[in-house]
């Protein structure tokens, strides 16, 4: 099995080692990728460094799961999601992941300069 081991488990990456969206299959003990419908993990809104005003991405509704793709090749990104500071190295993804913190519309970023934010329900 390839993958990047978390607490004993392997999480699931995609050919070139990335780590895909996936979630965490409580009954079957493993990592499972998000295209199970009945997870409710469908893309909402996509929005990249085009749609920022002054660094800030604003979404349609409440960011409660993100995925992040940090294109710029070389700045890491620090990415302000509902109170949370997430690092992205340059040329690096962060994978799909349920968000707490302060529920909110807005991504907040810092240092990157070319990046893809997208917003699942």
């Amino acid at each position: 099995m390839s993958g990047i081991s978390y607490r004993d488990q392997y999480m699931l990456t995609d050919k070139e080692g990335y780590l895909i969206p996936q979630y965490w299959d409580e009954d079957a003990g493993t990592y499972r990728p998000l295209t199970d419908p009945n997870k409710g993990n469908f893309l909402k809104e996509t929005k990249t460094e085009s749609d920022a005003v002054e660094g800030v991405l604003t979404f349609e509704a409440n960011i409660n799961y993100i995925e992040i793709l940090n294109r710029d090749e070389e700045n890491d990104g620090v990415f302000t999601v509902n109170g949370i500071e997430i690092y992205v190295p340059s040329g690096k993804p962060f994978s799909k992941t349920g968000i707490l913190g302060t529920v909110g519309k807005t991504v907040t970023i810092t240092g990157s300069t070319s990046y893809v934010v997208n917003q699942y329900v």
